[in-house]
């Protein structure tokens, strides 16, 4: 099968191995519930060449400031070992996460004058004694019982306890601080003490009253929303508020938001089913929003509805993204929202996209060249057409090079030409 381009080339992807440069940070949040027993039983094969990090979400914090490992099934002192032996063994590296929404209740108290000391004592002995390689501090303002406002009148006393769980971790132990709300402040209060600061840019509408049917994760912020903020806003404010660039990282999801009853973008919408599996996102038919930079579909199945969510087409864009900005990173959440079956597109758009810019070089030329199913071929959104025997290509995915050249279509060698 020969192949003519009329848009831009193959985003190439060489056989090489991917040596992360350690500045650079693909981070992926991995919920307990992710693994089934004791043993480690994932498979993160299709992108472990785009990740440098996998974050091990999470443990909570009970009502006598010490640390819950069973609410996001985090799992007993086995588990948490095996899944940290899994991933060093995948040459990276892993952090353990603490909070979450929901997951906050009771920071209040574990961190205030009295318990701070234990409270971060407790976290610093388990990072030693699992090998976890730092720690990921989720404390949001949910609403739960004891979980406050870090990035309101709670400020000083979430500072304080950023400032002493850096102190008490050893030299080589990496400290995050993963902030939704309140961008820049938060952003502000929290990169002095703390190697990377991650922005959860990853929410849709919910209200039908006064919200759009918006994009999760666009980079572009076409249409204002109460809920949503473009990336590209997002990282504007908070650079400008004082955090480096280095330092930064915005976050994209694996899973889809539908909003039923929209038929356009932008448009309005009757209810939203929120945070739903990749599996719910049409084989075909996705549309690329130019002015967005951000991936929707408009489909009747299984009623009217525009889902939005990622695909290869909005990976790659965000990976050019982070080059273009000079961002220390991205996050991803969540694994187990991405998988397909046996398949992994996601995990897959990760691997091509990410794994040049890890390793230094660059994530051009060109962009990801995919199939949609139904015989149709896009490069970075614009049609490209094939021609010669062999038939349509039918498998959806990415289409890459492994350098000798040949191209493959999520493993399928196609005939170049």
């Amino acid at each position: 099968m020969s192949l003519k381009l009329y848009g831009r080339a193959v985003l190439a992807r060489s056989g090489a191995a991917v040596t992360p440069s350690g500045d650079k940070w693909v981070v992926l949040y991995y919920g307990g519930w992710n693994q089934t027993t004791d043993a480690w039983d994932v498979d993160l094969a299709p992108y472990w060449d785009g990740l440098t990090h996998l974050c091990h979400f999470s443990a909570t914090v009970n009502t006598d400031a010490t640390l819950n490992y069973t609410t996001n099934v985090v799992g007993n002192a086995t588990k948490r070992q095996n899944t940290v032996n899994a991933v060093h063994a995948a040459d990276k590296l892993v952090f353990l996460s603490i909070g979450g929404a929901p997951g906050s209740a009771n920071f209040l108290n574990a961190t205030n004058s009295t318990n701070r000391a234990g409270f971060v004592a407790l976290i610093v002995a388990e990072v030693a004694a699992r090998g976890y390689d730092g720690v990921d501090v989720d404390w949001e303002a949910t609403g739960e019982t004891g979980a406050g406002d870090p990035n309101g009148a709670d400020r000083p006393q979430y500072v304080a306890f950023l400032q002493a769980l850096r102190a008490a971790l050893p030299v080589g132990k990496l400290l995050m601080a993963t902030v939704f709300g309140s961008w820049a402040l938060a952003a502000a209060d929290s990169h002095p003490h703390v190697d990377r600061v991650n922005l959860m840019t990853y929410i849709g509408a919910y209200n039908p009253a006064t919200d759009k049917a918006t994009h999760v994760s666009p980079i572009n912020e076409p249409v204002p929303s109460p809920y949503l903020h473009g990336i590209d806003r997002c990282v504007t404010e908070v650079l400008a508020a004082g955090t480096p660039a280095a330092k930064l990282q915005f976050g994209f999801s694996r899973f889809a938001w539908h909003y039923v009853g929209a038929t356009a973008i932008n448009g309005t919408f009757t209810s939203v089913e929120d945070e739903q599996d990749y599996s719910t996102v049409p084989a075909s038919g996705a549309v690329w929003d130019a002015a967005g930079r951000a991936t929707y579909w408009n489909t009747s199945s299984p009623s009217q509805r525009i889902i939005s969510a990622e695909d290869p087409i909005s990976v790659d864009d965000k990976a050019t993204y982070l080059r273009d900005r000079g961002l220390g990173g991205v996050i991803i959440w969540e694994h187990q929202k991405g998988v397909v079956g046996a398949t992994d597109p996601l995990g897959v758009a990760v691997s091509v996209s990410f794994a040049e810019w890890i390793s230094g070089g660059s994530v051009t030329p060109a962009g990801v060249l995919y199939a949609d199913g139904a015989g149709l071929l896009y490069g970075d959104g614009v049609q490209v057409q094939y021609v010669g025997g062999g038939g349509p290509v039918t498998t959806t995915g990415l289409l890459y090079s492994d350098g000798v050249p040949a191209l493959y279509i999520d493993g399928m060698a196609v005939e170049y030409a």
